[in-house]
């Protein structure tokens, strides 16, 4: 059985008052819309730029989501005939069928050789290889959006002949919105579409047969003129003008919203045309279909990944060392911690023994003559505390444990331990380490000291540096995390301004306009600089106000830091002393490193601008930030 003629009345689009908004607010971008598209035929749909037509096409295939542009739809990384085999095999094709209809599609629409890449085409090859592609699976419904903008006129007649035996021979309904007039003039019916509204549903000899003229341009002219009222100062005012041009220019126009049918062919009721028996195959039942689009999509996605070698390497070496620094940088015990040793029990063997059995592993001794230049180094952040052990150490810890009473007792037996205890980790770390020690001291003098009590105290931690505050692991991380974050939002923030401004075309405009790269990334500079501000603002808000993490000066705003493994390297998530003594010069190289530990001096040492930390930090994050905008401007420049 051929296919159905025009006039057979069986429709495969009904639509009626249709209505579109993008918002709520926004005005209907298609209103009251009615059209009507017999089976087996070409329906051309005319319309100026932003009358609609797009967005009416969307509505048809379940997309509407507005769209600024045209769509290629194409893997621009695939070669021509790969991406007509993955749509081919998304729609469940077979094998022999899809490469057959690759060999015609690209010899018609003149794409061999097949092995290019749809990126190194030229726009006009590229919509080609589009519409091949929506041709490929030969359906009994096309709906085509402009699909001979940019071909030669020898190419765009020969596919229009292409569409017309597309209807007459294999019954292939065909919805299509040109430019080109002229283009549609052998199609079944024209739609006329303005202001969100189909007009007019003729075919092409009886539109211009009502009009008078030679050609579909004229006509189409003509309706124009006829529905170009002047804009009045309401809507409604404006629907009435409308509705009174329609009926002056009847039987041509219908009104849109009416309920009386549009005079296509006979007055007989239009019918929807049946299911092809074609989709009722087992190969469309929704779990095979499925199964097949799976299959071609791992296939594509497969295929993408092997032409991206760089990307493929990046994701298989990036988790790996990410691991390798996690592990190198955090977690690790922190050693070789400098600590001030103030021994003023000069002639006395038990103090010797004492510091003996501290590790040398995981802490430095410097010796100090006083408690006070100890006491300096620590404020200095040349040492993380100070061991003071008073004098006649020796002497008074024998009497102490020899005497039965306690007449005598001074208490000149304990050494005394001061701790700076900004750093949560350190902190404990060296507490842990000075009890092992003196565990493993009170074992020694047991050889002794028969009667020694393994329960005495000779130690005794006093109150630490910065005492004001009981510092958790929470203080020790949000200064370092501030900058984080800061550098992170900037980077990420910087990327998708010049990203979207590529896409838009805006990069280009500016070069011509004369922009330097200098200027741009100057311009990103300062927007970045004043978001990181009052991103430092809000955030120190949290941290001080909400958490009540201390702050005892105003925070020096140091906007610079890393990527992620500078994150695990640079001090922030761990004490860069807990990693291997070799690497802990790389960890203070990363940019977040010195400003996240002035950063934790400002807001827990009580430092000032003209602290040496806080300037050294400062004069490195500008140092970064010179670099960094040094390398983003040749970059720019490069990539002209």
């Amino acid at each position: 059985m051929g296919p159905p003629s025009v006039g057979s009345n069986l429709a495969a689009v009904l639509v009626r008052d249709l209505r579109l908004c993008y918002s709520r607010n926004s005005p209907p971008v298609i209103d009251g819309a009615n059209m009507t598209i017999l089976k087996g035929a070409i329906y051309g749909l005319l319309g100026a730029s932003g009358c609609g037509k797009t967005s009416l096409l969307k509505c048809l295939v379940g997309l509407c989501k507005p769209d600024s542009g045209k769509e290629l739809a194409l893997h621009s990384d695939f070669t021509i005939a790969e991406n007509m085999y993955f749509f081919g095999q998304l729609l469940g094709m077979p094998l022999e069928k899809i490469y057959e209809r690759i060999s015609f599609l690209c010899s018609f629409f003149q794409l061999l050789p097949a092995n290019r890449f749809v990126e190194h085409l030229s726009g006009g090859q590229q919509r080609r290889v589009s519409l091949a592609v929506a041709l490929m699976h030969q359906p009994p419904f096309l709906i085509l959006d402009e699909p001979t903008v940019g071909l030669d006129p020898v190419l765009r007649e020969a596919i229009w002949r292409y569409f017309l035996v597309l209807s007459k021979v294999d019954g292939v309904t065909l919805l299509v919105t040109t430019h080109f007039i002229e283009e549609i003039a052998e199609a079944a019916t024209v739609g006329v579409m303005k202001n969100g509204k189909i007009w007019c549903e003729r075919p092409p000899d009886e539109l211009m047969q009502t009009y008078g003229t030679a050609t579909l341009a004229e006509s189409y002219l003509k309706v124009c003129q006829a529905l170009d009222f002047p804009p009045a100062p309401t809507e409604k005012q404006a629907l009435t003008n409308a509705e009174k041009k329609v009926k002056e220019t009847r039987p041509v126009l219908e009104k849109p919203n009416s309920t009386r049918r549009p005079r296509l062919a006979p007055a007989s009721p239009v019918k929807p045309c049946p299911i092809p028996e074609s989709l009722l195959t087992w190969t469309n039942w929704g779990p095979v279909r499925s199964c097949l689009r799976v299959r071609a999509l791992v296939v594509k996605n497969l295929l993408k990944i092997m032409r991206k070698v760089i990307t493929v390497l990046f994701q298989l070496v990036v988790p790996s060392f990410v691991g390798v620094v996690f592990c190198l940088f955090v977690g690790g015990k922190p050693s070789y911690l400098p600590v001030g040793v103030v021994n003023e029990d000069k002639n006395g063997s038990f103090s010797k023994a004492f510091l003996a059995e501290i590790s040398n592993e995981t802490v430095t001794q410097k010796p100090f003559p006083d408690i006070r230049q100890a006491f300096d180094a620590v404020l200095g952040e040349e040492a993380w505390g100070t061991i003071h052990i008073p004098p006649n150490y020796t002497k008074e810890l024998n009497f102490r444990v020899h005497s039965k009473s306690l007449r005598g007792y001074t208490k000149g037996f304990l050494v005394n331990f001061f701790l700076d205890a900004t750093d949560y980790t350190i902190r404990n770390t060296l507490q842990l380490e000075i009890l092992e020690a003196h565990t493993r001291y009170l074992k020694v003098l047991s050889h002794n000291l028969t009667s020694l009590n393994f329960s005495l105290q000779t130690i005794r931690f006093t109150d630490p540096f910065y005492q004001a505050f009981d510092f958790t692991f929470r203080e020790f991380m949000s200064p370092g995390l501030i900058v984080a974050t800061l550098f992170a939002l900037s980077m990420s923030l910087t990327a998708l301004l010049l990203v979207a401004e590529n896409q838009e075309g805006i990069r280009g405009r500016s070069i011509v306009a004369g922009v330097t790269p200098v200027e741009v990334i100057t311009s990103h500079a300062v927007v970045q600089m004043s978001m990181a501000y009052m991103q430092t603002v809000l955030m120190l808000v949290v941290f001080v106000s909400v958490f009540d993490t201390p702050d005892e000066a105003t925070a020096l705003l140091l906007s610079m830091a890393a990527l992620y493994p500078a994150l695990l390297m640079g001090g922030v998530l761990w004490p860069v002393e807990g990693a291997p003594e070799v690497l802990r010069p790389f960890s203070w190289a990363v940019p977040q490193a010195l400003p996240a530990h002035a950063m934790r001096g400002v807001m827990l040492r009580n430092y000032t601008y003209d602290n040496v930390h806080v300037v050294r930090a400062a004069g490195v994050t500008a140092g970064w930030t010179l670099a960094f905008m040094a390398f983003a401007m040749i970059m720019y420049s490069l990539s002209k």
